[in-house]
């Protein structure tokens, strides 16, 4: 999940070994059982957060907590056996698929990656340097976050026809803005097309390679992309910020992406995998994957799609995941014997939850305040659509949501809902921004105000 206009930044270093134990400090305590389960019932008492499930993983040890209902009107209870959409933490899965492919021999860090890409494909370079493998693993391609020509028929649901015909058409036409190697920038587009490259590569589906490579061998038998009868009764509905349902997300050529769908006894078997570099059915590729591969800033890093977050002297492997109305988050410590994992069909992501099922000195925020609501009439909602630019490169676009609200959409970001707190000004849940409409004499809407981080931005609506 973006905030509406940051992006994030690195610098390149070398592949470097994992820290020895004897340079880790020791671990630290966690938090009682009692207490997490505390937590998982103070969430799900609030309506924003229909269900939520917390796992950890700490040398024999293994505790899990789950609370609330697959959807905020059906009573069916979260179990271990939900199944959820996992978003971002596919990529995580796919970096270890690499890792594994590299060990057997069929590709390499370093490969184009036009190499293993259907004869023909155009791949952008800059300065002479092709994007390999290892960029598009460690976010440093240089491609952007989504491709430009992502233009779903439903919003709702972004990635779902993106095809290989219009990934292709990308590729062909897309000029870097800086060479492969120089800079971290997280991509979608980036991690769906090294997922595209593998299977083709080996000449089959994502989704069955991972079967077969990854899942298979990890007993993961309720993960993956399609929903199956199995898994069809266990699954939650993702929920916006108002705890209203939102659509599933499904993905065509960039499922390298975040495509996967799980339940918390799976990736716990994931979990367990990642903290066990060793002994595991996948060690090697875990530990492969897990290696520092490019250095963000001074406290975080990252590997083949895994990243990488110094804590009071300790390493952690994680990652996040965000798709409609769903969250999630992976984190291990190989060191400590340490894994933890927080699954929730609710915007409220669990980051800082699961670094704290390993961690007791995490201190977690309380969910945001609710907000109120009121409705607006079709009429007065009917004369905002349109296009307001904030900067030369930078438009914010509201569009309908049908007869009874709108969205908001920023250049190079996901959709969002807009709430109603009067006639004019609408938030966001899913950062802390809300806009104003301004009109003129007449009561035309001439423009927004965007409210964000302290500071009020005017865009002017486009004629």
């Amino acid at each position: 999940m973006n905030l509406i206009w940051t992006i994030r930044i690195g610098c390149v270093v070398s592949l470097l070994p994992m820290p020895l134990a004897a340079q880790t400090p020791p671990a630290p305590g966690v938090p009682a059982p009692a207490e997490m389960k505390a937590l998982v019932a103070e969430r799900v008492a609030d309506p924003r957060v229909p269900g939520i499930a917390i796992a950890r993983l700490m040398g024999e040890d293994r505790f899990l907590a789950t609370g609330g209902r697959l959807r905020a009107a059906d009573p069916s209870q979260v179990t271990s056996a939900t199944v959820f959409e996992i978003g971002s933490i596919t990529k995580a899965f796919t970096g270890l698929l690499l890792a594994e492919m590299v060990l057997r021999g069929e590709v390499a860090l370093d490969d184009s990656v036009a190499t293993h890409l259907p004869p023909g494909t155009r791949v952008p370079e800059r300065d002479g340097i092709a994007i390999t493998m290892r960029h598009l693993a460690t976010h440093t391609s240089g491609l952007p976050r989504d491709p430009d020509n992502l233009d779903p028929r439903d919003q709702d649901d972004p990635y779902a026809d993106y095809d290989a015909a219009r990934l292709t058409a990308f590729l062909a036409a897309h000029q870097l803005r800086r060479a492969p190697g120089a800079t971290y920038e997280y991509s979608n587009v980036g991690g769906g097309l090294l997922g595209w490259a593998l299977a083709n590569r080996a000449d089959t589906t994502y989704g069955a390679l991972l079967r077969e490579r990854i899942l298979t061998p990890l007993g993961m038998n309720q993960t993956g992309i399609e929903v199956t009868d199995a898994m069809r009764d266990r699954l939650a509905t993702g929920h916006d910020g108002m705890g209203e349902p939102m659509a599933p997300w499904h993905f065509a050529v960039l499922a390298g992406a975040g495509a996967l769908r799980s339940t918390l006894d799976d990736m716990l078997r994931f979990a367990a995998a990642a903290r066990d570099t060793v002994r595991g059915p996948l060690a090697r590729a875990m530990a492969l994957s897990q290696r520092e591969a490019f250095r963000i800033d001074s406290l975080t890093a990252v590997g083949l799609g895994w990243h990488r977050l110094t804590r009071r002297g300790r390493t952690l492997a994680w990652h996040n995941g965000a798709t409609g109305g769903f969250r999630s988050m992976i984190v291990a410590d190989p060191v400590a014997s340490r894994a933890a994992v927080v699954l929730t069909n609710s915007i409220y992501d669990g980051d800082a939850i699961a670094i704290r099922l390993l961690d007791d000195s995490v201190k977690l925020r309380p969910l945001p305040p609710g907000r109120a609501t009121v409705p607006v009439d079709a009429a007065t909602l009917a004369k905002y659509p349109g296009r307001y630019r904030l900067t030369p490169a930078f438009v914010i676009t509201i569009t309908p949501r049908d007869t009874t609200g709108l969205h908001l959409q920023a250049t190079g970001q996901q959709r969002f809902r807009l709430h109603a707190s009067s006639p004019t000004e609408f938030f966001v849940t899913e950062v802390a921004a809300s806009i104003t409409f301004e009109t003129d004499g007449d009561g035309d809407v001439v423009a927004l105000v965007l409210h964000q981080g302290g500071i009020d931005q005017r865009a002017p609506r486009e004629p």
